[in-house]
């Protein structure tokens, strides 16, 4: 079974690893958080459902007596028995939402001057969290008003559509001060030229040039990541150490990244969350079944035929034309 659909959290869990703040990065291969930004490149996809039967074997029996915190690192991670077998793939979404998310971070940092500032950690914690709390609100009131983004629009799923486009960096780098604005715009470009290949279902056929160049693009936005931004070195998240080492292998191996993303199932769930709220009886008896009912009439192609066939027919009671209604007329509209 392929690991898309689901987010890091649910794939520990069922494939036993332990938390997202565990010293393994990564729940395809076996590497360590700061070897993942020392060396992010040569890492092959090693985690198996078997493979991770023998690291716990290892831990359980624990023959040489060793710590639990030694145990942790021979056992590469793994924690329990893994609920499926699974094949590791990418998700193209989560990747996509989870690498936006932290560029909101290094945005929020760079407002922050972080990298100007001679923080001891732990001594001016509360000062660092205020001055972070203070830089991401005036991302978010700058992408607001300059975007006309509603409060709603804030989210994760939306925010990894909208921060890296042109419009969005637009507003974002006069936030930022002036001899720091080059090295972001140069990340974010390094960065955008590795979208594609993962996004796209056929990276062989849509963008081929890119395909070929992509160790050659990781490598350069990796050395600008170090160059310019060393207070990232312990924020490596797992979908940027993902997308930097392991997509060429799995376009190889599978032929698509793109191709196995969950976005249909968030629009379903969406779907769901609005006939639960808006169309469901609020009694546990008849919610499914209302719920399930009225995704089966929104989805159903015959009624949609039926529907556009309706639709031809109308007549309008503003210029007697059959084909639209008095609403939609184009003699009404400016």
């Amino acid at each position: 079974m392929f690991s898309t659909m689901f987010d890091e959290k649910l794939e520990r869990k069922v494939a036993g690893l332990a938390g997202p703040s565990s010293t393994f990065l990564c729940t395809m291969c076996e590497t360590r958080r700061h070897d993942a930004y020392e060396t992010p490149f040569g890492h092959r996809i090693s985690r198996n459902s078997y493979r991770n039967e023998e690291n716990l074997d290892r831990k359980l029996t624990n023959d040489s007596g060793l710590s639990y915190n030694k145990l942790l690192e021979e056992s590469k991670g793994v924690t329990t028995d893994s609920f499926i077998n699974m094949t590791s793939h990418i998700d193209a979404l989560h990747c996509e939402i989870n690498n936006a998310l932290w560029f909101k971070k290094l945005f929020v940092r760079e407002i922050a001057k972080v990298n100007e500032r001679k923080w001891t950690y732990g001594s001016n914690e509360k000062r660092e969290k205020e001055a972070l709390k203070q830089a991401e609100e005036i991302l978010n009131d700058n992408l607001r008003t300059g975007m006309g983004l509603q409060k709603y629009l804030m989210q994760p799923g939306n925010y990894s559509r909208l921060l890296l486009t042109d419009k969005a960096m637009a507003i974002i780098l006069p936030l930022i001060p002036e001899n720091r604005r080059e090295y972001v715009q140069q990340l974010v470009d390094e960065y955008n030229l590795l979208k594609p290949v993962w996004k796209a279902t056929k990276p062989t056929e849509s963008c081929p040039d890119l395909l070929k160049k992509y160790d050659e693009n990781a490598s350069k936005f990796i050395v600008t990541l170090k160059m310019f931004f060393s207070y990232t070195k312990q924020n490596m998240p797992n979908y940027l150490h993902k997308t930097l080492a392991h997509v060429p292998e799995l376009i190889e191996k599978y032929g698509s990244v793109g191709a196995f993303s969950s976005e249909p199932n968030e629009h379903g769930n969406k779907l769901f969350r609005l006939f639960r709220k808006m169309n469901a009886r609020q009694q546990s008896d008849f919610e499914l079944k209302d719920i399930l009912k009225f995704h089966w009439l929104y989805t159903v192609k015959s009624i949609h035929e039926l529907a556009d066939r309706t639709s031809i027919h109308q007549k309008c009671s503003f210029c007697a034309e059959t084909g639209h209604k008095r609403t939609t007329c184009p003699s009404r509209l400016p």
